[in-house]
Protein backbone atom coordinates (compact mmCIF):
# COMPACT_ATOMS: atom_id res chain seq x y z
CA UNK A 1 0.00 0.00 0.00
CA UNK A 2 2.87 2.16 0.48
CA UNK A 3 4.30 2.41 -2.83
CA UNK A 4 3.74 5.02 -5.25
CA UNK A 5 1.86 4.96 -8.67
CA UNK A 6 3.82 7.87 -10.70
CA UNK A 7 1.05 6.77 -13.26
CA UNK A 8 -1.86 7.61 -11.39
CA UNK A 9 -3.81 11.04 -11.39
CA UNK A 10 -3.72 11.07 -7.57
CA UNK A 11 -6.67 11.80 -5.40
CA UNK A 12 -5.11 12.51 -2.05
CA UNK A 13 -7.12 12.38 1.02
CA UNK A 14 -5.97 12.33 4.55
CA UNK A 15 -5.61 9.28 5.98
CA UNK A 16 -4.18 9.95 9.56
CA UNK A 17 -1.94 10.73 12.22
CA UNK A 18 1.19 9.60 14.13
CA UNK A 19 2.29 11.36 17.38
CA UNK A 20 5.82 11.37 18.39
CA UNK A 21 6.33 11.26 21.94
CA UNK A 22 9.49 12.24 24.21
CA UNK A 23 7.72 11.12 27.44
CA UNK A 24 4.61 13.27 28.26
CA UNK A 25 5.72 16.15 25.65
CA UNK A 26 4.99 15.73 21.70
CA UNK A 27 7.54 16.69 19.49
CA UNK A 28 6.23 16.53 16.43
CA UNK A 29 3.18 14.97 14.53
CA UNK A 30 3.36 12.62 11.32
CA UNK A 31 0.30 13.30 8.60
CA UNK A 32 -0.51 10.28 6.93
CA UNK A 33 -2.47 11.21 3.25
CA UNK A 34 -3.40 8.23 1.10
CA UNK A 35 -4.20 8.16 -2.92
CA UNK A 36 -8.51 7.22 -3.05
CA UNK A 37 -7.28 5.34 -6.31
CA UNK A 38 -3.87 3.48 -6.09
CA UNK A 39 -3.31 3.67 -2.21
CA UNK A 40 0.08 5.11 -2.31
CA UNK A 41 1.17 6.95 0.89
CA UNK A 42 2.45 10.03 1.44
CA UNK A 43 3.67 11.43 4.42
CA UNK A 44 4.71 15.21 6.30
CA UNK A 45 6.56 15.37 9.33
CA UNK A 46 5.35 18.41 11.54
CA UNK A 47 7.90 19.24 14.63
CA UNK A 48 6.23 21.24 17.23
CA UNK A 49 7.95 24.97 17.95
CA UNK A 50 10.01 24.16 14.77
CA UNK A 51 8.84 26.68 12.14
CA UNK A 52 10.33 25.93 8.69
CA UNK A 53 10.67 27.68 5.43
CA UNK A 54 8.34 26.00 2.81
CA UNK A 55 9.96 24.58 -0.52
CA UNK A 56 8.84 26.42 -3.62
CA UNK A 57 7.77 22.85 -4.59
CA UNK A 58 4.19 22.49 -4.07
CA UNK A 59 2.51 19.00 -3.17
CA UNK A 60 3.55 15.92 -2.03
CA UNK A 61 7.24 13.93 -2.18
CA UNK A 62 6.28 10.67 -4.09
CA UNK A 63 8.21 7.38 -3.21
CA UNK A 64 11.14 6.30 -4.95
CA UNK A 65 10.72 3.44 -6.16
CA UNK A 66 9.75 0.45 -3.82
CA UNK A 67 11.22 2.45 -0.83
CA UNK A 68 8.76 3.27 2.57
CA UNK A 69 7.92 6.13 4.73
CA UNK A 70 10.10 5.73 7.73
CA UNK A 71 10.62 7.84 11.20
CA UNK A 72 14.15 8.02 11.73
CA UNK A 73 15.46 9.33 15.45
CA UNK A 74 18.69 9.73 16.33
CA UNK A 75 19.76 10.16 20.52
CA UNK A 76 22.93 11.44 21.56
CA UNK A 77 22.88 11.68 25.55
CA UNK A 78 19.73 13.23 25.96
CA UNK A 79 19.09 14.69 22.87
CA UNK A 80 17.17 13.69 19.63
CA UNK A 81 16.17 14.46 16.47
CA UNK A 82 13.32 12.97 14.30
CA UNK A 83 13.45 12.94 10.97
CA UNK A 84 10.66 11.23 8.24
CA UNK A 85 13.21 9.83 5.24
CA UNK A 86 12.03 7.69 2.74
CA UNK A 87 13.87 3.58 2.27
CA UNK A 88 13.49 0.73 3.59
CA UNK A 89 15.37 -1.95 5.81
CA UNK A 90 19.00 -3.14 4.88
CA UNK A 91 18.86 -0.07 2.68
CA UNK A 92 21.47 3.44 3.41
CA UNK A 93 19.49 6.71 3.65
CA UNK A 94 21.09 10.09 4.16
CA UNK A 95 19.25 12.20 7.05
CA UNK A 96 20.04 14.88 9.35
CA UNK A 97 22.09 13.85 12.27
CA UNK A 98 23.66 15.86 14.88
CA UNK A 99 27.05 16.19 13.00
CA UNK A 100 24.92 17.27 9.60
CA UNK A 101 24.15 14.96 7.35
CA UNK A 102 25.08 11.69 7.11
CA UNK A 103 24.59 8.13 5.56
CA UNK A 104 23.59 4.94 8.21
CA UNK A 105 22.50 2.06 7.12
CA UNK A 106 18.73 1.29 7.90
CA UNK A 107 19.69 -1.73 9.85
CA UNK A 108 16.67 -3.18 12.08
CA UNK A 109 13.12 -1.94 12.95
CA UNK A 110 12.18 -0.63 15.76
CA UNK A 111 15.39 -1.38 17.89
CA UNK A 112 18.33 0.54 18.84
CA UNK A 113 21.47 0.55 16.81
CA UNK A 114 24.75 2.67 17.43
CA UNK A 115 26.82 4.44 14.86
CA UNK A 116 29.98 5.98 15.42
CA UNK A 117 28.63 8.05 18.67
CA UNK A 118 24.73 8.54 17.91
CA UNK A 119 21.98 5.88 18.36
CA UNK A 120 19.65 5.24 15.89
CA UNK A 121 15.71 3.82 15.77
CA UNK A 122 13.13 3.18 12.85
CA UNK A 123 10.04 3.30 12.46
CA UNK A 124 7.83 1.68 9.53
CA UNK A 125 4.87 4.73 9.26
CA UNK A 126 2.38 2.54 8.17
CA UNK A 127 2.75 0.24 11.03
CA UNK A 128 1.52 2.98 13.07
CA UNK A 129 -1.33 5.19 11.49
CA UNK A 130 -3.29 6.40 14.47
CA UNK A 131 -1.24 5.68 16.56
CA UNK A 132 2.01 7.09 18.62
CA UNK A 133 5.53 6.19 18.72
CA UNK A 134 7.81 6.76 21.83
CA UNK A 135 11.45 7.86 21.86
CA UNK A 136 13.85 6.33 23.82
CA UNK A 137 16.49 8.39 25.73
Amino acid sequence: MSMSNKGCSHIIKYYGAINVLAGQTVEGVIDVYHCRKCKALFADLRRVGVFVTLPAKLGFEELEGDNEWLLLICIKGDEHKINLVQGKLGSKVIHECFDGNREIELEKEEEVFKTGETWHRVFRVNKYINKEIEILH
